[in-house]
């Protein structure tokens, strides 16, 4: 996870439009596995907007 946020921030850090765009094109996708997780929990109706004051 570390190795990810420094590639992110570098790329903001160096406003490198290229690397973004390269880097958004490799892991900007949700692949069909996710997808169907997704989904499932969807369609679980599991509260996502719960706030505890």
């Amino acid at each position: 996870m570390s190795a990810l946020n420094e590639k992110i921030l570098t790329i903001q850090g160096d406003g490198d439009y290229q690397a973004a765009t390269e880097f958004m094109d490799q892991m900007g996708a949700v692949g069909e596995t996710l997808q169907a997780d997704l989904e499932r929990v969807n369609n679980a109706g599991i509260p996502v907007d719960i706030v505890f004051e």
